[in-house]
């Protein structure tokens, strides 16, 4: 059930739930649930009130914990990425008004999700704003580069066995790169 949550599809813990997770019914099973819930709703309140009311059990288990704590931190990231969308410059403290966080939290968080390329912009903290940038296309020049010698070494390629196939055929004359005598075919 975690691992449904992590990957991002929290809907199927309901199916698991509903029938074939009857045998395993308990705080541990509803914790999961109250988890699902709070991504499938990409609501980090709710995320937090299950974690306030299953803090035993969540915290119990290292491993639980540290998924859980993965969970947060996708949810955290998918909210400020929607609340960031419509603006080009946006103070800090309002960002933090709107998810309910403290400001130093969501300064850290935006200035490590422009270290992780997840938010293109830079954070100028002397005015307390995020100012975000527009996307440009990926520059394609790279590969259009990488397409253009791969073309050309299949030519060159194709060249140098047209050129075998001349000098052992005997059509060239003093061989590759003679005098010029000889007949000329088109390569």
């Amino acid at each position: 059930m975690l691992c449904s949550i992590l990957q991002g599809a929290p809907q199927e813990v309901s199916a698991v739930t509903s029938k074939h997770g009857l045998k395993y019914a308990g705080e541990g099973m509803s914790a999961l649930v109250a988890i699902a819930a709070a991504a499938k709703g990409r609501s980090l309140e709710l995320f937090d009130g299950a974690r306030e009311r299953y803090g035993g059990v969540l915290a119990g288990d290292l491993l639980m914990k540290h998924h859980i704590h993965i969970v947060y931190e996708q949810l955290l990231e998918a909210n400020l990425l929607k609340i960031i969308e419509p603006f080009s410059c946006v103070e800090i403290s309002h960002v933090a008004s709107l998810i309910n966080l403290p400001e130093k939290t969501v300064e850290k968080k935006l200035s490590q999700m422009i270290l992780d390329n997840k938010i293109l912009g830079t954070l100028d903290q002397g005015r307390g704003q995020l100012l975000v940038y527009e996307g440009s296309g990926l520059d394609k020049t790279y590969t259009h580069g990488l397409e253009v010698i791969g073309n050309l070494g299949m030519v060159v390629d194709s060249l140098f066995r047209r050129a075998q196939k001349m000098v052992h055929s005997g059509h060239v004359v003093g061989g590759v790169g003679g005098s010029g005598e000889g007949p000329v075919g088109s390569v």
